[in-house]
């Protein structure tokens, strides 16, 4: 979803905020009508679909933008797919390895992404 808004030019790349996924998230995340952090990373794909293809594509966009935003949460998404490359077809504890890794753990990613969604304010992403 970040790949996808992509833009290239002379200055560089440059990745657009999704302004209506982060408003409409966050009036979800006002009434938690949706499944916590946790939960949401260990669904099955079955599962993931039954959550609406918009919502759940929306919740991954926002996580990920969110990470990219800044330089040490940066590090953790990197990180994160570098442990992901190196374990390639083998199960991976995507969980854990936030929990771990996220200062806070995967609670403190989560109560920070989740203000990061009510404050409305995505910053385009420039590289």
């Amino acid at each position: 979803e970040v790949v996808e808004r992509l833009s290239f030019s002379a200055n560089g790349i440059r990745a657009e905020a999704d302004i209506e996924a982060v408003e409409a998230l966050s009036g979800r995340a006002a009434g938690r009508s949706w499944p916590g952090l946790r939960k949401f990373m260990s669904l099955s794909r079955s599962d993931w679909d039954k959550q609406g293809e918009t919502f759940s594509y929306q919740y991954a966009w926002s996580l990920v933008h969110f990470l990219l935003e800044d330089s040490d949460r940066r590090d953790v998404l990197i990180d994160h797919v570098q442990a992901l490359a190196n374990h390639r077809c083998r199960n991976f504890d995507s969980v854990g390895f936030l929990d771990r890794r996220y200062p806070g753990g995967l609670s403190g990613l989560e109560r920070d992404w989740l203000r990061w969604l009510r404050s409305g304010r995505p910053q385009a992403l420039a590289m």
